[in-house]
């Protein structure tokens, strides 16, 4: 959840989620009362807290995140599934065949398993189909400014 609040943070777009009215950290910090995104309770369940302990770990993370530069983590930005072992198995059960070809990995140590696009998929030979998509094609926006 982190991660994902702390993206417009990375994208130079605000200094701290409290700022991008539209992310999860008022969800979490200052929920509405209605139409709520989260499932509170179950996350609390989840987390085994209470709603002080929810939120004030929520914000320490978050500001543990944005001292350290919130560099982006691959594995939970670049994977389909991510978390232990049981939890990705599963995810990769109900995809189906979607997941013929994605392999399941983990770092060890401790590390979250992650469940993967396989590499060689974006690395395909089109045979100069694509060629449209050459350096010397590109059209960039300032060509617009005397438009």
């Amino acid at each position: 959840m982190v991660e994902i609040d702390l993206n417009m943070v990375r994208a130079g777009v605000v200094s701290h989620p409290r700022q991008w009215k539209d992310g999860g950290w008022h969800e979490i910090i200052d929920p509405p009362r209605r139409y709520r995104i989260i499932a509170r309770d179950r996350l609390k369940q989840l987390l085994n807290a209470d709603e002080k302990t929810l939120t004030d770990s929520y914000e320490h993370w978050v500001q543990d995140y944005i001292q350290e530069g919130t560099k982006r983590e691959k594995i939970w930005t670049e994977a389909i599934a991510a978390g232990s072992a049981g939890f990705v198995e599963d995810i990769k059960t109900r995809l189906g065949k979607k997941t013929r070809h994605r392999q399941i990995q983990s770092k060890g140590d401790g590390a979250p398993y992650a469940l993967h696009e396989p590499v060689a998929a974006y690395r395909a030979d089109f045979g100069g189909k694509n060629d449209v998509l050459r350096g010397e094609n590109r059209l960039f926006w300032d060509v617009f400014d005397d438009i």
